[in-house]
């Protein structure tokens, strides 16, 4: 869920055990599928096969997202289209729910989402200037649910969860050529995040043979946010076989918001008496305003080239950042390392290594806690060109990019535990995600 939604959707638990339970179930399960950080996702056909490793080397649409100076190194116009055809997530939560001294049930989710990553287009201005024109989606999960759990007094609890979350980018950027060996470029982007899910937390507590206590909490939700961020690019060539690459993002402005909740809790309880109640909240609003909502961004990377070979070493760093509409982010960084090699001109093969550390470590975040990613890429690159017509008209080149990624990821999260008496208490479990993802990239220059 968008932790924004999240965040709106806490309510005060009722007074009776069962339902301060209910309440913190239905807080803690949608936690559990968050996948990924802020490199979840791989842009274009060479961060495809070297991790990421791209921001002093990079040279196609994608350089609009890691480093805008690349764009002018862009040697004609160009489109590029590169997706992860599928991703496969395999999540895994011990102890999600368990009774004290006795019996704990995991959390297993598999996730399958099909992700259309990245679309490009690069078109020369003039002899120094070229303009890239892209679309990127940094963010996609779609996942269900669902998980039961016996605790004492034959009480019986169910947890189901399902949302959609979408964070889309829409951006442009100039590449302009300063010098032989050194490009700056600007970066725009609007970005559009939205989120949509359900949740329920259902149980009852038998007493005599017939149940005493019954509580259920059904949500659902939608969230939808616009926001801005500008970006800064350098790329230098000291020399004929050094590399460096510098970017910068800023923070990002969230300029609209748009949210419903709508919430429904219900119990009823025998053990002192007949007694039910009945709680429907329906919260929702929308605004424009200035709120800042991601961290400012560094990237930094050197790069060793010679002849069809070249070897790169990327970290970037992210800015601690406290705002309401997310969880507390602490100071972040990662590195990534890859590597190319072009066999011949129309075959190239390239592997690499990267992080995705978790930005979240604070003990009152909501969700996953030091979610680290460790993965490695490969993959292989091959086209052919064509004359369009006889004569002098430019030639159309065809490429297509095949690249693999894994990547493992640990961390804590918060999950329930239950006392003899029923009464809710919150516990800790390990979260571990297994990735596989297949990135697919079509690129045609003419």
């Amino acid at each position: 869920m968008s932790r924004t939604v999240r965040a709106r959707s806490r309510r005060t638990p009722f007074s009776s055990n069962s339902a301060a339970l209910l309440s913190l179930a239905a807080l803690l399960a949608p936690a559990v599928a968050r996948a990924g950080n802020d490199e979840a996702v791989l842009f274009g056909s060479e961060a495809a096969v070297t991790a990421g490793a791209v921001t002093a080397t990079t040279s196609e649409g994608s350089a609009l997202w890691y480093n805008p100076a690349g764009i002018a190194a862009v040697p004609n116009s160009r489109l590029d289209v590169s997706g992860s055809a599928f991703m496969l997530r395999f999540h895994h939560v011990s102890n999600f729910a368990q009774v004290q001294g006795g019996a704990s049930v995991p959390a297993s989710i598999t996730e399958f989402v099909s992700i259309p990553a990245a679309a490009t287009y690069v078109r020369r201005l003039g002899a120094r200037v070229q303009l890239a024109a892209g679309v990127f989606v940094p963010e996609h999960s779609d996942y269900t649910l669902r998980q039961s759990l016996t605790g004492p007094d034959a009480s019986r609890w169910v947890i189901t969860d399902s949302a959609i979350e979408d964070d889309t980018h829409v951006g442009l950027g100039l590449g302009i050529d300063v010098h032989p060996r050194l490009r700056v470029g600007v970066s725009l982007f609007a970005a559009y995040r939205s989120a949509a899910g359900s949740q329920q937390f259902l149980g009852g507590v038998a007493g005599t043979g017939m149940v005493d206590t019954f509580s259920t909490t059904s949500s659902l939700y939608s969230f939808r946010a616009i926001a801005l961020e500008l970006g800064l690019g350098v790329q230098w060539a000291p020399t004929d076989t050094l590399r460096v690459g510098l970017s910068v993002r800023s923070p990002g402005v969230q300029v609209y918001e748009d949210w419903t909740v709508t919430e429904i809790r219900t119990m009823a309880a025998t053990t002192r008496g007949p007694s039910a109640s009945f709680d429907p909240v329906v919260d929702d609003g929308s605004g424009f305003g200035a709120d800042v909502v991601t961290p400012f961004k560094a990237r930094f990377g050197l790069a060793w080239v010679r002849g069809r070979a070249s070897f790169s070493v990327d970290g970037d760093v992210s800015a601690p950042l406290t705002s309401d509409h997310d969880n507390t982010r602490d100071l972040n960084w990662n590195v990534r390392v890859g590597a190319r090699w072009r066999l011949r001109e129309q075959l190239l093969l390239g592997a690499g290594f990267f992080t995705d550390r978790s930005p979240y470590r604070a003990p009152e975040v909501v969700g996953p806690r030091g979610l680290d990613f460790y993965g490695a890429t490969a993959g292989v690159e091959f086209g052919n060109t064509h004359t369009v017509v006889n004569g002098p008209a430019p030639a159309l080149t065809f490429a297509t990019t095949i690249g693999l990624r894994y990547a493992y990821g640990r961390g804590e999260l918060d999950t329930v535990l239950i006392d003899l008496q029923n009464n809710p208490n919150v516990a800790t479990g390990t979260i571990t995600v297994h990735e596989v993802g297949v990135n697919l990239g079509s690129t045609l220059r003419f």
